[in-house]
């Protein structure tokens, strides 16, 4: 990445070695996480088992160890090698592989994977250039008829000059208007002109991740469906929108 551009965005040293403990221990978090693998879930669930996966911008590991328990063969990129050294250690290298790189450069020949993924990477990228160049590296490492996974931050999302974060216990001042956003509509021109497919688009954390973080845990449940409903009918000014691309034969 570009630093003079945008602050580096991957997590180093102790925020890597709690970056779970803050964010997916709680209750809320637990949900949060359950919802980002629901939508993962439903997009690898047409295949058989032991397919080749990559996630791009893996982090600590979370979904690659959902994977391994489906008895697929993934495997792991990310620039920070904090955070591969926290997956190796739960996973180790018996189950999935890991390596350092840029998502705008992968590290990876052509076509190698039946299927690829990315999830809270895109809108933390420096540019939008930076995350068109990363989509077309995920599309050119997967196999003809393969699928890719994209989460991104639509440019409609409203946009607020600060706020506070709240991240399990603790709260943290963000500059939401850094977040890099995508033009959903851009994005599946660019997946047609590559000769892919959207498959399907959907959109979750409509209210935001902070709403489940802060809701007291009896109300968390009444939080999370409401959630869901107003993602369900509002998908692109969602936090989060997931695009599913059938790259062509």
């Amino acid at each position: 990445m570009n630093n003079e551009e945008k602050e580096t965005t991957f997590y180093e040293g102790r925020i890597a070695d709690t970056y779970d403990r803050q964010r997916f221990d709680t209750a809320a978090g637990q949900l949060i996480h359950f919802t980002e693998w629901k939508m993962l879930r439903k997009a690898v669930g047409g295949y058989s088992d032991g397919i080749k996966i990559l996630e791009v911008g893996c982090g600590t590991g979370r979904f690659i160890e959902e994977l391994v328990k489906l008895k697929h063969e993934p495997e792991g990129m990310d620039p920070s090698e904090d955070m591969l050294e926290v997956c190796r250690k739960k996973l180790g290298e018996s189950q999935a592989f890991f390596r350092r790189g840029e998502a705008d450069q992968l590290p990876y020949g052509e076509g190698q994977f039946d299927f690829v993924y990315s999830i809270r990477v895109m809108n933390q990228v420096e540019s939008v250039d930076y995350a068109h160049r990363a989509i077309a590296e995920m599309l050119r490492v997967t196999k003809p008829g393969g699928r890719v996974l994209i989460e991104y931050m639509d440019r409609r999302r409203s946009k607020f000059a600060r706020r506070k974060v709240r991240l399990g216990k603790e709260w943290v001042n963000r500059r939401v208007d850094s977040d890099t956003r995508l033009d959903g509509s851009h994005l599946q021109k660019m997946v047609v002109d590559a000769g892919a497919r959207v498959e399907w688009r959907r959109g979750v954390f409509f209210l935001g991740m902070t709403s489940y973080y802060a809701a007291p845990k009896p109300l968390l449940s009444l939080v999370g469906g409401l959630d869901r409903l107003l993602s369900r009918c509002f998908p692109s000014l969602c936090s989060r929108c997931y695009l599913l691309i059938r790259k062509g034969n």
